[in-house]
């Protein structure tokens, strides 16, 4: 051998002071994840009700977004209706009592005379040739 004296490390390790039952935490750290879950939970609760709010929320707008679509559906077929040919026809002969012959005519427009003319200020077209019916002023009663 050479002289140096020999160390066991098993009563070595076994001299140092150490704590009973050491390897379990603490009460305050027990606590302390006791009162972390504790949160973790609440906040999770909270954002849960939150994110339920704002579903509801959506298929709110969803349902007034497909009002909106049917109102201005309903509107588009009312507007066709409105201004179609025959509405407009009819009101203008009811209100305005203007007359529809069913066969092309010669449209009279009064044009302004312009002073020292002799012309007459009236402007002859003819709308037969361009196959457009003609509107024309009716008798007042």
């Amino acid at each position: 051998m050479t002289g140096l004296p020999s160390i066991n490390l098993t009563t070595a390790r076994g001299a140092m002071a150490s704590r009973r039952g050491g390897n379990r935490p603490g009460p305050l750290w027990l606590a302390l994840a006791g009162v972390a879950i504790t949160l973790i939970l609440a906040v999770s609760i909270q954002i849960a009700g939150e994110v339920t709010a704002l579903r509801e929320a959506n298929q709110a707008l969803a349902r007034r977004c497909d009002e909106l679509a049917a109102r201005g559906a309903l509107l588009s077929v009312r507007w066709n209706t409105e201004s179609s040919r025959q509405v407009v026809m009819r009101r203008a002969q009811r209100e305005l009592e203007l007359e529809s012959p069913d066969t092309p005519a010669t449209l009279l427009v009064a044009a302004p005379v312009e002073a020292g003319h002799e012309r007459s200020g009236l402007l002859a077209l003819d709308l037969g040739a361009y196959g457009v019916p003609a509107a024309v002023a009716g008798e007042r009663p």
